[in-house]
């Protein structure tokens, strides 16, 4: 797990506090903090319904229906319910695409119609900064964001089938739960290294006693 340095310290804070064109890299690490904390809430309740059918409590396969908790689902194509839970479908998509648009800063739509605009964005976005001050941070990030979102996108479409058939033999549920609960580690190390981060170049200070 990456400690930030001295260096990375004074740099970000220089960063956040300078009347320079770069991204406030508080709010927005915080922000991307925020989108990976969402995102293992919503992988630890995908592994533990994987995990109660390795115990033996197969989820009831349901009609088909956006809300689905193991893939979170997508708008745009219906896919079956397992389980009791409810959320909305699209996660995947949508937090992966809210993670690039924190990391990319972008600017406003009316702003990009200019390449030359686009690239001045891309030069002044949080991944520049993160690959400069902290770049295992951000490899931490991105790795597991992506390995995530594959694995997830690939197997959404059978997997709450095969949890509910009695059939899928039970070392194809244990190849998913292990498959799942390595990239969820990814993602929880990836969210402790930005916790660590966001800790030590931004510290609270003493809070106030109570009276």
């Amino acid at each position: 797990m990456a400690k930030a340095s001295a260096g990375v310290v004074s740099g970000l804070r220089g960063l956040s506090g300078s009347t320079t064109t770069w991204p406030d890299a508080r709010e927005a690490l915080m922000e991307l903090y925020v989108v990976l904390d969402e995102w293992c809430e919503a992988a630890e309740e995908t592994n533990a319904i994987v995990r109660r059918t390795l115990e033996g409590a197969r989820p009831p396969v349901k009609r088909p229906n956006r809300l689905n908790p193991i893939s979170r689902g997508t708008f745009t194509e219906p896919v079956r319910q397992v389980g009791s839970s409810r959320t909305f479908g699209g996660f995947v998509e949508v937090v992966t695409r809210d993670s690039a648009h924190v990391l990319g800063n972008q600017a406003h739509w009316s702003k990009r119609w200019r390449s030359s605009n686009r690239r001045q964005a891309a030069r002044r976005s949080l991944r520049s900064m993160m690959r400069l001050y902290c770049p295992e941070v951000l490899e931490s990030f991105e790795e597991a964001v992506a390995e995530r979102a594959h694995w997830i996108l690939e197997h959404r479409k059978h997997l709450p089938l095969a949890l509910s058939d009695p059939d899928t033999p039970r070392s194809t549920v244990q190849d998913f739960s292990t498959a799942l609960e390595e990239t969820l580690e990814a993602l929880r190390s990836a969210r402790q290294s930005l916790a660590n981060l966001i800790k030590h170049a931004y510290p609270l200070g003493p809070l106030p006693e109570s009276t």
